[in-house]
């Protein structure tokens, strides 16, 4: 984990050099994958203009989820198949680059299109409870939390900004992504070796330039 707070922390003395607009956002995301199911958290990046109709930038994400899950699995040492249902305090970090492109002429609103390149950090815990196929009642213990590190993650951006000052604009973006949680080869793993995001932003930015 101290590595995230290094990278955030290079990254932001490097923007704040170089950065011509500042966001912040909320987001909610949907995903694949029941263990971040829903999540709602926020976004903070620098954005820095190419030209006049390209711009790359820098984000870190932090979302959470709290929504309960079930399922139920096959343990092969004991023959044995068992139910779960979990209540979930997991968490995901996201530090992402992404491009864009401005598909509009007007000086008031942009529309980017673009794509976004990043590493991601998920955290589970949460309380767990188990039985087996042929009980009815659970045992239920907590998990010991614990973080998969360095997944990467691609996906695709869909903004729309409105100005509403020279130094101010809200924006909105919808970003379909996938990142690549398991090695394929590894079958004996039960989690998947993808997780789709879709993930919705709603935000402010302030424009740094003089």
């Amino acid at each position: 984990m101290k590595n995230i707070f290094l990278i955030i922390a290079v990254l932001g003395l490097f923007m704040q050099l170089s950065a011509q607009e500042i966001k912040v956002s909320s987001t909610c995301s949907f995903s694949t994958y029941n263990a971040f199911s829903s999540n709602f958290g926020y976004v903070v990046g620098y954005d820095f203009f190419n030209n006049s109709k390209s711009r790359s930038g820098v984000s870190f994400t932090q979302t959470f989820n709290n929504t309960n899950y079930s399922g139920s699995y096959f343990y092969d040492a004991y023959g044995e198949t068992y139910y779960y249902k979990i209540e979930p305090e997991n968490q995901r970090l996201g530090l992402y680059f992404d491009y864009g492109y401005n598909l509009s002429n007007s000086v008031n609103h942009s529309i980017f299109i673009g794509f976004k390149l990043g590493l991601n950090f998920l955290y589970f815990d949460g309380i767990i409870h188990e039985r087996k196929y042929k009980e009815s009642e659970y045992t239920t213990y907590n998990s010991n939390g614990r973080w998969e590190n360095n997944k990467f993650g691609a996906g695709v951006i869909f903004e729309y900004n409105k100005k509403i000052t020279d130094k101010i604009s809200i924006y909105a973006s919808v970003e379909p992504e996938a990142v690549f949680y398991r090695r394929l080869y590894a079958s004996s793993d039960m989690n998947p070796p993808m997780i789709g995001f879709i993930n919705f932003n709603l935000g402010i930015k302030f424009n740094t330039k003089h």
